[in-house]
């Protein structure tokens, strides 16, 4: 018995009618349905020139072959409709996976021509469509047999009714409700079984993900009532009660306890929620002492209204080894090479060094970090002195720099507090600056490599003084944000802004290091590096304010390659008006294994006699 509309064989004159008289039934999936049943039909009495026919048939069979000779399954064809009901018709008929090397003969492709119509038919339910209609046609081209299926879909079944209910204290549960109230399919809505599905996995795992662990379905219900094209959806839970944290426990580390229970999130006795557990395990991810965490609650021990939580965990390698090269159109060939011990002692002190080689900026550094015990501001102490040659133009500037800093995660920003001495010899004059620096910053996305929907911002203060033993009194102020935002599958918005402002009261003694520079790869494409900026004797010699905005459209082709359109604008200067220069142009994007490949061709749009100008750029969007 096939349910749904008529089903037409090519060449029949004869349809199955949509049957008229319902009866309920029920199948193993939890649904209630109003199946159709087929009307009787008187058996015909065959006549004398039926009989002449019949006597016929063994001609009939010679002429077309015997049932066992060997056919050759062409092309499968579903028409009519398209999408996931295309596909999943498609994956449902029995005729689009007969094997390639399997014989077909007569009775088996009449086999599954019979088949195909059911199969149809039930293909198309999850969708809403129970009063479909179809037809076969299977056209020969000698022993090839291709069949093409079409289908009307008809006009779908809607909800009428929908009765989501979850008793208990879940049932005051804010959260809940909310999952209750986005309950899918909707009253008016095509009753889609994919989304019933998945609205009731949502809500099985937010009673999980909450701490209802007692919690039990008590219905689950969709009644069809084909006649009417509509729908009703009955679902019911029992919450139970909802548990608390109970004592957590640690098992495998390498490190002392006491550095792990303050990046505890909750408290014992707080209401569940796994929210709470995947910030546990992000903080301690972020203290990379680690190879394996496994965070579970024990929902075997609960007891007096309180779950315990195991956190196991496997040690990460000590040492990490790192060494690269690279290439920038700004900073030239470079070659970084570092040694890393992610902890040196069981108190979880880490130590890292650089050796960083370019043509313009070359380093030499150490980092030695003491993480806190505190669980008000977990983070770390860190001491890290360096060396470094940088170029600015034809200056060479040599710096020697000391800083200690304490840094935390104040919620969902990353907050730092920094001291620095700094030495800088820059020609024939050399600065020193003791300073404090504040900086607090925060990046949300959705991928980490190449995110369609994110924003990461960067503000920092510093004050120098005289009182402090530097040499000059100044004051620095920046920022800087990215901004992504994807436009359709494959498409996607960048938005970049950095500003700076300096109050310094000895301009000329003011270290290049510190000043501001625009124009190349991450600033002002078109532009060569650090060539936008105040000038004396044809150097540049770096401005006390910057800004710089840059809007770029990304269009890519496929999962690896596409282009880019940009414009940018800005300026570093020292004077009270800025002037802003403007550069624009085409970029070719690479998705590569190991990251983001952009090589862009921009052109100075102030000067109608530029070059254009080359930029390569390696790296993460968010990259600081």
């Amino acid at each position: 018995m096939h349910r749904g509309g008529p089903v037409r064989m090519r060449g029949s004159s004869e349809a199955w009618p949509a049957p008229g008289r319902f009866t309920p039934s029920s199948n193993d999936c939890g649904y209630a349905c109003l199946m159709p049943l087929a009307p009787l039909a008187p058996i015909p009495v065959p006549n004398r020139s039926a009989i002449r026919r019949w006597r016929r048939l063994p001609l009939l069979l010679l002429a077309v072959g015997s049932p066992s000779l060997a056919l050759e399954l062409g092309k499968v064809d579903v028409a009519g409709i398209g999408g996931e009901a295309q596909a999943n018709v498609m994956a449902r008929l029995s005729l689009s996976h007969h094997p390639a090397d399997a014989a077909l003969t007569e009775a088996r492709l009449a086999y599954l021509l019979r088949r195909a119509p059911g199969e149809v038919l039930t293909a198309l339910e999850p969708f809403g469509f129970y009063h479909a209609q179809v037809e076969i046609e299977s056209p020969r081209n000698g022993d090839v047999v291709n069949v093409r299926v079409l289908v009307r879909p008809g006009r779908p079944v809607q909800v009428n009714q929908r009765n989501i209910v979850v008793e208990g204290p879940a049932g005051n549960d804010e959260v809940i409700k909310a999952d209750i109230k986005a309950f899918k399919p909707g009253p008016r809505e095509i009753l889609d079984h994919r989304a019933y599905e998945a609205s009731k996995a949502v809500l099985e795992r937010r009673l999980n993900a909450r701490g209802y662990f007692d919690a039990e379905p008590l219905r689950q219900r969709i009644e069809v009532l084909r006649a009417r094209y509509s729908a009703d959806i009955a679902v019911a839970w029992q919450s139970g009660p909802r548990y608390d944290f109970g004592e957590t426990r640690f098992g495998g580390s390498q490190v002392n306890e006491d550095l792990l229970r303050p990046r505890i999130p909750y408290r014992e006795g707080q209401p569940y929620s796994q929210t709470e557990l995947a910030e546990l395990h992000r903080r301690l991810v972020d203290l990379d002492y680690f190879g394996f965490i496994d965070i579970q609650p024990l929902t075997d021990e609960k007891a007096d209204g309180q779950v315990p939580v195991a956190v196991s965990v496997t040690p990460a390698k000590r040492s990490r080894y790192t060494a690269g090269i690279g290439y920038g159109t700004d900073s030239g060939p470079s070659f970084r090479a570092g040694l890393e011990r992610r902890y040196v002692n069981t108190r979880g002190h880490k130590f890292a060094s650089q050796l960083a080689l370019g043509t313009r900026d070359s380093s030499l550094g150490a980092q030695y970090r003491i993480p806190t015990t505190t669980s008000r501001w977990p983070g770390w102490w860190s001491f890290s002195p360096s060396l470094r040659r940088q170029q600015f133009g034809d200056v060479d500037s040599e710096i020697l720099e000391i800083v200690g800093a304490r840094s935390a995660r104040w919620h969902d920003f990353d907050v730092s507090l920094e001291a620095h001495l700094r030495r800088e010899r820059y020609g024939e004059e050399q600065t020193t600056l003791l300073y404090p620096l504040a900086r607090i910053g925060r990046t949300v996305a959705d991928q980490p490599l190449y995110p369609r929907h994110g924003h990461a911002w960067n503000v920092s203060l510093s004050h120098g003084d005289p009182a402090f033993g530097s040499d000059l009194r100044f004051t620095q102020l920046r920022a800087s944000g990215r901004y992504i935002h994807g436009l359709g599958e494959r498409r996607r918005l960048l938005l970049r802004g950095e500003v700076g402002h300096t109050v310094v009261d000895d301009n000329e003694r003011f270290p290049p290091s510190l000043r501001f520079y625009a124009g190349g790869d991450r600033s002002v494409r078109g532009y060569g590096y650090q060539e936008i900026g105040p000038y004396f004797e044809d150097v540049n010699i770096g401005g006390l304010k910057l800004a710089v905005a840059s809007v770029e459209v990304e269009q890519m082709f496929n999962e690896r390659w596409g282009v880019a359109a940009f414009v940018d604008a800005g300026d570093a200067w020292s004077s009270d008006r800025p002037d802003f220069r403007m550069g624009a142009g085409l970029g070719l994007r690479w998705r590569s294994p190991v990251g983001p490949v952009r090589v862009d061709i921009g052109v100075g749009l102030d000067d109608p006699k530029r070059r254009l100008q080359l930029h390569l750029n390696i790296g993460p969007d968010f990259t600081p």
